[in-house]
C-alpha cells in the first residue's frame, strides 16, 4: 500500500507544483542510510519524484509548516499530513499560528512507522487517530 501511496504522493506533488497552485510541497525524502528518511522541501515538479513514503516516515512535519508559510509570503504550501501532523496543524490553527489557507494539505492514512531496527514505534503503537483529520485530498 505505501508504494500506492507514494507513487499517487510524487504525482499529485509534481501536479500541484507545475500548476503554480502551490510553491512548495513539504514530504519525505531517502536520507543517508537504507532505514532512514528525512523532511524535504520540494520547489519543481522535478524534483517530486524524490518524495519518499514508507515505514521508516518518522518525522512529523508539521513543525515546518509556519517557517516555510512565513517564508513563502503570498505562496502557498503542500504539507504531507497523516494523523499526527494533522492534529497539529489543527492546533495551530486554532491557535491563530496559521491561517488554513495558508496551506494545502495532502493527506496519508498511516499504517504505523517502525524503527531502523524494524520494530513499531511506541507513539506509533498508542495512535488513535491514523487518518488525517483535516486535509484537502486524501491519497489511497
Amino acid at each position: 500500500m505505501t508504494a500506492a501511496i507514494q507513487d499517487a504522493l510524487r504525482a499529485r506533488a509534481g501536479e500541484l507544483l507545475s500548476s503554480g497552485a502551490v510553491t512548495m510541497v513539504i514530504g519525505w525524502g531517502q536520507g543517508r542510510f537504507e532505514h532512514q528518511t528525512t523532511p524535504l522541501f520540494v520547489t519543481t515538479a522535478e524534483q517530486a519524484s524524490e518524495l519518499v513514503f514508507d515505514q521508516y516516515c518518522v518525522n512529523t512535519l508539521a513543525k515546518y509548516v509556519i517557517r516555510e508559510v512565513a517564508l513563502a509570503g503570498e505562496g502557498k504550501i503542500a504539507v504531507c499530513v497523516r494523523g499526527c501532523e494533522s492534529r497539529a496543524i489543527n492546533r495551530m490553527i486554532a491557535d491563530n499560528q496559521l491561517n488554513r489557507e495558508q496551506v494545502h494539505l495532502i493527506g496519508i492514512p498511516c499504517p504505523g512507522m517502525t524503527s531502523r531496527q524494524g520494530q513499531p514505534l511506541a507513539k506509533c503503537e498508542a495512535c488513535t487517530h491514523a487518518d488525517p483529520l483535516i486535509y484537502d485530498e486524501l491519497l489511497g
